[in-house]
Order: structure tokens, then sequence, then C-alpha cells
């Protein structure tokens, strides 16, 4: 992804804010999956209308996963060209963009019907996801799930004795998908709804 800047730039830095509270997520837990297309939420923190969207037999409809393990979501990369050789002056090399992020986790002692489920989620197009965290916290941009794409469910992994069966998911978020992120504190408990 290129850069997005004004040009020729302000003749000022923009003036940043201190930082008054700390802002974490913590152990996210699992993720709601909806269709973009759906639209947003009218107010993502509403419990109603999740309740509402699981019941839905539209494009409105959100599934969630199951609870998660091992869940990843490393930060993005610069993209570069040109760095630390003769291509470049001084082999300084060229500042192209940012990466997308692949996330990924572990679905751990769940059914196989479970996960043939969220592996026909495959053939969708447009999906959005909003995360979960173990304090009851909720991430999103605003009201809009974030945009994934790359979906994927892998196949079953027998534990054995000493571990519990296990597939993994993964999807895709795009260069600064988290531009305009929301942190919610919910007041119900979103790692124990059912879906419908």
């Amino acid at each position: 992804m290129s850069f997005t800047f004004i040009c020729p730039p302000p003749a000022a830095l923009t003036t940043q804010v201190n930082p008054t509270c700390p802002e974490k997520l913590g152990n996210i837990t699992r993720f709601g999956i909806v269709q973009i297309a759906g639209g947003p939420f009218v107010d993502i923190t509403d419990e109603a209308e999740w309740d509402l969207r699981l019941a839905a037999v539209d494009n409105t409809k959100v599934v969630f996963t199951p609870l998660l393990s091992d869940v990843e979501m490393p930060s993005s990369a610069a993209i570069e060209s040109a760095k630390d050789d003769k291509t470049s002056p001084f082999g300084e090399g060229f500042l192209l963009g940012e990466g997308s992020v692949a996330v990924t986790a572990m679905v751990k002692n769940t059914e196989g019907t479970i996960k043939d489920t969220l592996k026909a989620l495959q053939g969708f197009i447009g999906l959005g996801v909003v995360g979960f965290d173990s304090n009851g916290t909720e991430f999103a941009i605003g009201n809009v799930a974030i945009p994934i794409s790359n979906w994927f469910v892998s196949t079953k992994s027998p534990g054995g004795i000493s571990e519990v069966d296990s597939f993994s998911i993964a999807f895709t978020f795009k260069p600064c998908w988290d531009k305009g992120l929301t942190l919610n504190s919910l007041t119900w408990d979103a790692n124990t709804k059912l879906n419908a």
C-alpha cells in the first residue's frame, strides 16, 4: 500500500496530544464475523442489536467464532525497496508503504461440524470482524466491523494423548487497518454469547 499524505506538507508538524489514559487490549478471545454489505451497527455496544443480528437471516447476520487460543495479531511491517545497495542514494532505500497483517488463531476441542460451518465462510467476500478480549472489551472502527480478506479454516489436527484436537483460523487485515480503532467496555459478556 502506498502512503497517503498532504503534498506539499504543512509548514509545521502536526500537533500531538499527550496521553491521558492507557489503552490496552487483553487476551483476544473471539471474533464476531459480519458481511460489510450488511451495513454498520447503529450502536455496536448494544446487546439487543447483537441479538437481532445473531438471529438475522439476511446480510446483517453476525456469527461468533468459538473461543480462541493462541491468537497472533502482529504489527504491520514497512514495505521498502533498494535498501543497503547501490540502487538508491546512499543505500538509504525507499519507504513504499505498509504491509497487511496476517491474523491467526487456534480453535481447540471443538466439533468438526463447527469447523465446517466456519470453513463455509471462505465462499463469502466482503467480510469484517469485531474483536473481543478477556476483559470484556470490544474493538472495531466506530460502529463498523474491521474489513478482512483471505478467511481460512484449516483441517483438524488430532491432539493425541497430551493435547486436545484443534484447527486453525486465519485472515488478513488490510494495511493501516487500525485507523480509527475504538475500544468499548461492554456491559454484557460477548464471550458467553451463543450463535443462533
